[in-house]
């Protein structure tokens, strides 16, 4: 595996609660993440800020331009408007979300982190951009990641911190999108049954991941590759069991999805022999994880 992974420890409940009513634009404190916080201006990074950074005139480009792999930052520029709320529905409300963002050159003063050069658009995007506008806020939001092909767990860390971000009157929106999930109308093996669309290709070839949720039960979930499903709380240990011999078991793709009905996991095919390979979702939270039955992806020569 590339790297281990965890279910995030965040409570579904903390994307609504925390932060209502009045006070200023924010993100929620969370361990291992650091906050600026400016008039009109928020940066969040799970790096220390360069000294620089920290003054009253410089956005966090020092910062960016000495971003380790793994590092992640998430700038914002927020402003407040008053035009109401029909011109809202044409941007994404909060909580953000990194599939909702679009690859983009570097803001003025900014340049690529270090692993992402000569060009940030290889690959994903070391760079992403998106604008929402929510409760009469104006949100410019841009994420930078340490290169431009940031793993399925970084993805899913600026999700969560995309999700602390607190609005203040921006609550209601946010609670909305955590109304009840329509249950199947029976219940059976195949009432949560994962697809995969294309269900074949080459390796490094693209992939997505999708199904229902059982309620509103999880945070995160992570796709992972050749992970023998009877056995998948061996990912727990230095060995997860997989199902083809050789074949080492990787995470493949991870979502937040906090207040959400469903899931759609993008996944990137690892290299391996042409056949037949399980693809297995975990879904969890804080409190524990459980297990979808995999759906399966054939690898083509």
């Amino acid at each position: 595996m590339r790297r281990s992974v965890r279910l995030l420890a965040l409570a579904a409940a903390a994307t609504v609660a925390a932060g209502c009513g009045g006070g200023k634009p924010h993100f929620q404190r969370a361990t291992g993440w650091q906050q600026l916080s400016r008039p009109g201006e928020l940066a969040a990074a799970n790096v220390p800020f360069r000294a620089a950074d920290r003054s009253l005139r410089s956005p966090p480009s020092g910062t960016v331009a000495t971003l380790p792999r793994s590092g992640i930052v998430i700038w914002l520029l927020v402003s407040r408007r008053h035009e109401g709320r029909a011109w809202e529905r044409k941007f994404p409300p909060v909580p953000l979300r990194v599939d909702e963002t679009v690859a983009t050159n570097p803001p003025e003063g900014f340049g690529c982190p270090p692993a992402a050069r000569p060009d940030c658009f290889e690959a994903g995007g070391a760079i992403r951009r998106v604008q929402a506008r929510d409760s009469g806020w104006e949100v410019a939001a841009t994420i930078f990641f340490g290169t431009d092909r940031p793993l399925p767990e970084d993805l899913a860390a600026a999700d969560a911190e995309l999700a602390r971000l607190r609005l203040p009157r921006a609550h209601v929106r946010s609670q909305a999108r955590t109304a009840a999930c329509a249950r199947p109308p029976a219940i059976s093996s195949s009432s949560y049954a994962s697809t995969v669309r294309p269900s074949s290709g080459p390796p490094g070839s693209t992939a997505t991941i999708s199904g229902r949720l059982p309620g509103k039960v999880a945070t995160e979930v992570a796709a992972y590759w050749n992970l023998d499903f009877d056995h998948w709380p061996s990912l727990a240990s230095s060995s997860p069991r997989a199902v083809v011999r050789g074949v080492p078991v990787k995470l493949v793709g991870a979502q937040y999805v906090a207040g959400r009905c469903s899931y759609h996991v993008h996944a990137e095919i690892p290299s391996a022999p042409p056949g037949r390979y399980p693809l297995e979702v975990l879904y969890g939270d804080a409190l524990g994880s459980a297990s979808l039955v995999p759906v399966y992806f054939r690898v083509t020569g």
